[in-house]
């Protein structure tokens, strides 16, 4: 998709959104909502019918699992934990790592209790997308008298009931109406509403202030802000923009209609307060720094670094892991004195972790090594010089911590490099060949503090007393 289709198709959707003939479902289509212009992310919006019905059969097979293995709405421990009032409610998401560390905040880091420090009541919601499932998940915060919340995978019989007949009135109403939607794109009504349905739930019961939540231009973020304020007008809705944010962003900067849009928008530091001021075309909402508790990184491991010269750290998205390993295997095979260190994103499956080793294994590539989601991303930087990226937030963390900067390209027109506005041309790689430039290492020591500065104003020290002083006004 050349870019004037992809400008087209997002104006498009946000008119289709905005109009009359948009309603509260309408808002609950996933597609509708562009992010980005990524090659992956755009070939979704697009998608075959092959691949269409194997997404469907996969979700149905979940659906029933779900149903008689979850338990309906969410899980809290109620023998410790009682939801009563509270000030701030955070909404974030449990990703893949070693089981002694799946509890760790790896979005808001450790914002709940900085928070009941200043004495604002706090309590986080986590979004269920590891490997484990919510009754291990359930079992471990009993175990160990966890205070949080985990949304479950389904609702009552009757409300998944409902869900189904939501979509199905959503096809046949824009059928009527002409709207040309792609009826692919109204399965994903019920995930974003089970979403919704469960905090509105909670919100009843704890009645907060302010509702911090991630933002990325998700759909569900928007429908669940039209909860909120359907329900209390006076909770203040807020997005925190927690990562990177590349060329072509769309959806997390624009407005939609009344009630839809967050009152605050939090970003990680100046850079990114700065891209929202230039991009966004919000009217009432506020853009403020709130800072990233990527931050605490810096400096952590300065004095235990035992860097290889010859090391590469590479971090692909997961939704790229297969397209940059393919990459990383031939610039291994053409450079054997190099070593790279491939380090999987925590919602890589399982199955695609076996093929990249076993892949490895065959082909007898001793320098290459596999890094999961067990082994800390800092303890692999300790040990680099360069960070491969192209999409991945972990750059960041490299840069912070003395690592240089390449981006693969990948001979693609579409750029989604976060560093878009600052990277060097001799930073950038298209094919395996481009590496031998970096034989001599040392010649790029004097970019480090450049890229390490950059990286602190993206990702600024975090302050919590902002969200005190909101809820005080």
């Amino acid at each position: 998709m050349k870019i004037e289709e992809y400008t087209k198709l997002c104006k498009t959707n946000d008119d289709l959104l905005k109009s009359n003939n948009s309603n509260f479902y309408t808002v609950a289509i996933s597609n509708l909502h562009v992010r980005r212009y990524h090659p992956e992310e755009i070939k979704l919006l697009k998608p075959k019918i092959n691949e269409f019905i194997k997404k469907f059969l996969f979700k149905l097979k979940s659906f029933f699992i779900n149903i008689f293995f979850e338990k309906k709405d969410f899980y809290y421990n109620s023998n410790s934990q009682n939801l009563s009032s509270h000030d701030c409610l955070i909404i974030s998401n449990l990703i893949n790592d070693n089981e002694e560390n799946i509890f760790k905040d790896k979005y808001f880091g450790n914002l709940e209790n900085d928070l009941k420090k200043i004495d604002v009541r706090t309590i986080t919601i986590y979004k269920n997308f590891s490997n484990y499932s919510n009754f291990k998940l359930f079992e471990k915060i009993k175990k160990n008298n966890k205070k949080l919340i985990i949304l479950s995978k389904r609702l009552s019989l009757l409300n998944e009931f409902k869900l189904i007949l939501i979509t199905i009135f959503e096809i046949l109403r824009n059928i009527t109406i002409k709207s040309k939607i792609n009826i692919t794109y109204f399965f994903s009504i019920p995930s974003n509403l089970r979403i919704s349905n469960q905090i509105e739930k909670i919100i009843k019961k704890i009645k907060p202030k302010i509702i911090i939540f991630t933002f990325e231009g998700h759909s569900w973020e928007r429908i669940l802000i039209k909860k909120i304020k359907n329900h209390n007008s006076n909770i203040l809705c807020a997005g925190y923009q927690f990562g990177l944010l590349t060329k072509n962003h769309h959806s997390i900067f624009r407005k939609l209609k009344k009630d839809y849009n967050p009152d605050f928008i939090f970003t990680s530091g100046k850079i990114t307060q700065k891209i929202f001021e230039e991009n966004s075309n919000y009217s009432n909402t506020i853009i403020s720094i709130l800072g990233s508790y990527k931050r605490d990184t810096n400096n952590l491991i300065s004095n235990k670094r035992n860097i290889n010269n010859k090391t590469f750290l590479v971090v692909p998205e997961g939704i790229e892991t297969l397209k940059f390993f393919k990459f990383i295997v031939e610039c291994a095979k053409m450079f054997n004195f190099y070593n790279f260190i491939f380090k999987v994103h925590p919602e890589v499956e399982i199955n695609l972790i076996k093929y990249l080793k076993n892949t490895i294994k065959e082909n007898a590539i001793i320098n290459i090594r596999i890094s999961t989601s067990e082994i800390d991303i800092l303890e692999e930087i300790m040990i680099s010089k360069f960070i491969i990226y192209r999409g991945s937030i972990g750059v960041f963390q490299g840069c912070l911590n003395d690592l240089i900067p390449i981006y693969y390209n990948a001979r693609e027109i579409i750029d989604i490099n976060p560093l878009y506005k600052f990277i060097h041309s001799d930073l950038i790689i298209n094919i395996p060949d481009d590496l031998e430039i970096f034989k001599n290492s040392s010649k790029f020591d004097n970019k480090i503090n450049y890229y390490k500065q950059i990286s602190k104003d993206y990702f600024e020290i975090i302050k919590p007393r902002i969200i005190k002083d909101i809820i005080v006004k």
